[in-house]
């Protein structure tokens, strides 16, 4: 008996139960730079995104390993930061060259839910997601190390974040709009500065906002296409990248300077008193 389905707002068919249609949709929304045995040996599929990416599950499944692979014996040094994931046919679904991870082993995970980001850790020559599947008794010795295509598993699948609803706004709904006052290439990740939020004895080090947690708007705080950021445009502080803000402590002049916790540049001190401040000035 065929499924009626319905359209959501970002084009992924879902059953009237609320299962989509498809097995598995795409990890990350991209180009594919290289398929499977687009050069000799090559394992999986490659996505041309850029640093900070959020990848998603590609299936509800358990999160099997996450971490650095050269302490996994199937992914290796190779993959970089990675994650495996075993869904209930058996199949396991690789994540590979991320730059930060977002789940543990063991973690019960939905489908669309964001599992980490997007990088270029292992044996990579640039930014890319590699995205593999293993069947559940992998013959190691088929000339991919026991890889198989994922290509029929998920041309024709949508890219799913979740829900139905698409968790990546064209605006920034009302987010603080900052000003970029500087950026660098600061120990091994891109940086800016905004002077709003910059003490006075401003360094990389300790008050560098990671461009990977940060979504590049116009003045008017609209979400821009390309998300090229440069020295003069603006950005928003993603709120899924704000991980924690700190008690705020008083300085010169009464202004408040808060120890903010991101999920890529880790902990860096700001000008700010309070998270609602910090992303939307209340």
């Amino acid at each position: 008996m065929k499924t009626e389905t319905t359209s959501t707002s970002v084009g992924i068919k879902r059953a009237s139960a609320g299962a989509t249609v498809y097995a598995y949709t795409k990890p990350v929304d991209g180009n594919i730079s290289a398929g499977f045995n687009g050069y000799p040996g090559h394992g999986g599929i490659d996505y041309a995104v850029p640093d900070g990416t959020p990848v998603r599950a590609a299936r509800d499944g358990v999160v099997k390993f996450a971490g650095d692979g050269s302490n996994h014996s199937w992914m290796t040094w190779l993959a970089g930061n990675c994650i495996l994931i075993q869904h209930s046919d058996g199949m396991y679904t690789g994540y590979a060259h991320l730059s930060s991870v977002a789940v543990s082993a063991g973690n019960q995970v939905k489908q669309g839910q964001i599992i980490g980001y997007s990088g270029h850790t292992g044996y990579v020559t640039g930014p890319h997601l590699h995205f593999e599947m293993l069947p559940a008794n992998p013959n190691f010795n088929n000339g991919y190390s026991g890889r198989i295509d994922p290509t029929p598993y998920i041309i024709n699948a949508p890219y799913y974040s979740g829900g139905g609803t698409d968790t990546t706004p064209s605006t920034a709904n009302n987010l603080k709009v900052y000003r970029v006052d500087d950026i660098q290439f600061i120990n091994g990740i891109w940086q800016v500065k905004c002077d709003a939020l910059a003490p006075t004895g401003f360094t990389w080090a300790d008050n560098g906002i990671a461009a990977a947690d940060i979504d590049e708007v116009d003045s008017n705080g609209n979400k821009t296409s390309d998300q090229v950021l440069q020295k003069g445009s603006y950005f928003v502080i993603n709120p899924s990248n704000v991980r924690s803000v700190g008690n705020p402590l008083t300085g010169t002049g009464g202004l408040a300077w808060a120890q903010v916790g991101f999920a890529h540049g880790g902990y860096v001190w700001l000008r700010v008193n309070s998270r609602d401040n910090l992303l939307y000035g209340k």
